[in-house]
């Protein structure tokens, strides 16, 4: 028996790398990525160092962190439809930027344990807003590519941002540098 294809089978053609709607895209998503990978690897030195919290407890604010983060993503959808996609990863990056500001001001671990929270889930909330509207300016046969380069801008960021709130924590300490990065993050 013969294999039957739905499709003929097309040879691959490159195609540019960068479309224009990603090249207005990508620098954007780029800042963002600053913001995300600015705190997140310092988050628990943050609470450790910072606000004396004890390892235990630590453990506990990441876990409950990682379960509002999901039901942030799950509620997402509700969020973009209610004020609109453009509109709703707005929504979620002032709330990220606010959590941002107000965390050093918090001096009860409590307090500050769930600002923190909020941070999470608000800057994971942002994300299927992101790749929604990315698929929404690129044509079909580029979303494969347009994903990967997000990706790879979101990464490059994060790593960069993650090097340099390091050093911005260690020479100016946590709420000048959580202020700084609630501005990048507007």
């Amino acid at each position: 028996a013969a294999l039957k294809l739905s499709r003929p089978i097309v040879p691959f053609r490159a195609r540019p790398l960068f479309s224009p709607s990603l090249k207005r895209f990508l620098p954007a998503v780029a800042v963002w990525g600053l913001v995300t990978g600015s705190f997140s690897p310092f988050a628990n030195v943050y609470f450790a160092v910072h606000l004396h919290l004890p390892l235990q407890r630590i453990g506990t604010v990441f876990s409950i962190s990682q379960l509002i983060q999901v039901g942030a993503v799950l509620c997402a959808p509700l969020v973009f439809r209610r004020y609109g996609l453009t509109a709703g990863i707005f929504s979620t990056q002032i709330a990220t930027a606010t959590c941002f500001i107000f965390l050093p001001m918090c001096n009860p671990p409590i307090i500050a344990a769930s600002v923190y929270v909020a941070l999470t889930a608000f800057q994971w909330m942002n994300e299927p807003g992101l790749y929604s509207l990315l698929m929404r300016i690129v044509p079909e046969e580029q979303r494969g590519g347009a994903s990967a380069s997000m990706s790879f801008a979101l990464s490059s960021a994060q790593l960069l941002a993650a090097a340099s709130a390091g050093w911005a924590f260690t020479h100016f300490g946590y709420p000048l540098a959580l202020g700084a990065i609630a501005i990048i993050a507007v």
